[in-house]
Formats: C-alpha cells, structure tokens, sequence
C-alpha cells in the first residue's frame, strides 16, 4: 500500500481512482480481520490513518507543499510551484 500511496503524490488522480483505492482498502480490511460490518471497516480504517484515500493524500501533498517552501534552490522551487 506504501507504494501505491507514494505513486499518487506525483500525480494528479481522479475521484473514481479514489474510489477504487478506498475499495480496496475496505477489501483488505476485511479479508485481515473477517470483518462484514461496514462500521467495524471503517473503524479499523480510522485506527490505521486511513479514514479517506483522498484525505490522506491532500494532508501528505500540502505537508509536501509546506517543506517545499523551505527550499532555497529557485529552479527546484518553480518547479514544485508550477506542479501543484
């Protein structure tokens, strides 16, 4: 998952990838811990940090953001600036 997460912070996905990544998240949650309830899925989600794919990925892009502001190198700031 790590992997899958990393890959969508260079990237601009759409809500129907998110909808499929918050699938799969519900499918591997359920097939860990045999879990049918919905409110029991969620709720694993939740403990794990991954309430909402999308959430997730917003809080790590703008903690991105915020370091790359940092940067004192012009030509590599532009860059992050015109990618986001």
């Amino acid at each position: 998952m790590p992997i899958v997460l990393y890959g969508l912070e260079v990237t601009d996905p759409k809500k129907s990838t998110y909808a499929m990544l918050n699938n799969l998240m519900n499918r591997a949650v359920y097939k860990m811990f045999n879990a049918s309830d919905t409110n029991v899925i969620q709720e694993v989600g939740n403990f794990l940090g991954l309430y909402d794919i999308e959430l997730f990925c917003e809080e790590r892009r703008s903690k991105f953001l915020k370091k790359a502001n940092v940067l004192s190198h012009t030509v590599l700031n532009t860059l992050v600036m015109q990618t986001f």
